[in-house]
C-alpha cells in the first residue's frame, strides 16, 4: 500500500473519532484529535505499516527506528498496543485510554471499535492463532477475543466477555466463555 493509502486509513480512522454535530469547528476538531490516545495508536500504526511495507533503503532504518520509538511512547503512554504487523482496515476507532492490546498478527476489517482493557490476542499454552475480525465490528470494555477465532461482520462483542469460538455475522457475543444471545435478522435478533 502507498503513503498515499496509509493517509486515506487515518482519515477514515480519524472521521470515526469526530463527533458529527455541524457545530463542532475545525479548530475543535483539531483539538479533538490532539487529545484522544486513540488518534495517537491509529496515526503511529499507519506510519509504522507504510515504513515497514515500503522500501526505503538506506533511509528505513532510521524511519523504523523512529516507528519503534513512537510506538513504545503510544503503548506507555496511552496504554494502546497496536503494532505495525496487525492488519486493520480503515476506520479504527479506539474510544478510550488503556489497556488495549492487539497481537500482531490480528487482521480486521474497516470500522473496528475497540473499548478500553480490549485484549485481541492468543490462547497462550501451546496454542497459536489471532483473531480475524469482519468490517463494522464492535469489541466492548474489557474484552477478550482469543485464538484464531472468526468475527463476523457486524458482531457486538459484549463488555468483559471472553471470545473462544467463532461469532456469526450481525451476532452479539457476551459472558464468560462467551456465547450468542442473539443474531440480527432472526426471530430474536
Amino acid at each position: 500500500m502507498s503513503a498515499r493509502d496509509r493517509f486515506r486509513q487515518l482519515r477514515a480512522d480519524v472521521r470515526r473519532h469526530i463527533p458529527k454535530d455541524e457545530e463542532t469547528t475545525t479548530l475543535r476538531k483539531v483539538a479533538l484529535c490532539l487529545e484522544t490516545q486513540g488518534i495517537w495508536a491509529s496515526t503511529v500504526l499507519r506510519y509504522g505499516q507504510w515504513v515497514y511495507e515500503d522500501q526505503h533503503g538506506l533511509a528505513g532504518v532510521p524511519l523504523k527506528v523512529g516507528y519503534r520509538v513512537l510506538q513504545k511512547t503510544v503503548e506507555v503512554a496511552a496504554g494502546i498496543s497496536v503494532p505495525a504487523s496487525a492488519d486493520i482496515g480503515p476506520g479504527l476507532y479506539i474510544g478510550h485510554f488503556g489497556e488495549v492490546i492487539v497481537h500482531p498478527n490480528t487482521r480486521a476489517g474497516r470500522n473496528l471499535s475497540l473499548g478500553q482493557g480490549v485484549t485481541l490476542g492468543t490462547r497462550g499454552a501451546g496454542t497459536s492463532g489471532a483473531p480475524t475480525i469482519g468490517n463494522d465490528v464492535y469489541i466492548g470494555v474489557g474484552a477478550k477475543v482469543l485464538g484464531p477465532v472468526h468475527i463476523g461482520d457486524g458482531a457486538r462483542i459484549g463488555a468483559n466477555a471472553v471470545v473462544l469460538d467463532d461469532v456469526p455475522a450481525g451476532a452479539t457475543a457476551v459472558g464468560i466463555p462467551a456465547r450468542v444471545v442473539k443474531v440480527r435478522g432472526t426471530k430474536d435478533g
